[in-house]
């Protein structure tokens, strides 16, 4: 009888394991997503890709955790892999583009760009960091185009402001920064206040 018990216990521990194992990818990004905790989320989307089968939105997100950290190989090579399960196209090419671009990769930076305006040609976000690109590179005008036509697109971003503020900045025009600046500041952009300050306001 014991032996009998013994098997029904050691069965039923392995249908709650393989159940567990089951559930685990999604318990992993579950805490990677709720944690506040940087090094805890690449750990726990690592756990989630190493247990799911598509786990296309674990490597998106762990990009971006690598991303915000600086590791733009790590960011970039995550963007890559989501592309590869083609997750969202025209988002994840923005994505990678901007780990290009904060990298100083400023080609690929711009293909990537590209590629999300390409499937998006009102995708604003896309191009503010066109626009900020363009600007390294010395395409000022194209720059202004860029920030302009986002500005119509979504007139309230702060963000925007400070792009076209350090352009216009580029191009020697002091008052119209200024005016910019001064708006993306009161927006809540810091780097906008300093700008001001470098500027003597």
């Amino acid at each position: 009888m014991k032996k009998i018990v013994i098997g029904v216990v050691m069965v039923s521990l392995v249908c709650v394991a393989a159940v567990v194992w089951a559930q685990s990818a999604d318990e992993w990004f579950d805490k990677a997503y709720n944690t506040g905790d940087a090094e805890l989320k690449v750990e726990y989307y690592t756990k989630s890709i190493e247990n799911d089968p598509e786990p296309m939105m674990a490597y998106f997100n762990r990009g971006v955790v690598y991303k915000n950290l600086g590791l733009y190989d790590e960011a970039i090579a995550d963007f890559t892999k989501a592309l590869e399960l083609e997750l969202t196209p025209a988002i994840t090419h923005l994505s990678r583009g901007d780990a290009y671009y904060l990298k100083g990769d400023y080609e690929y930076a711009l293909g990537d760009v590209n590629a999300a305006l390409t499937l998006r040609p009102d995708f604003a976000n896309a191009l503010n960091i066109r626009a900020n690109i363009y600007r390294e590179m010395g395409f000022h005008n194209e720059a202004m185009a860029d920030i302009e036509y986002a500005m119509d697109l979504l007139p309230e971003q702060s963000l925007y402001y400070y792009t076209r503020g350090r352009i216009h900045r580029d191009l020697g025009n002091m008052e119209e920064a200024r005016a910019d600046f001064t708006m993306a500041c009161n927006m809540g952009i810091y780097a906008a206040c300093d700008a001001l300050d470098e500027m003597g306001y």
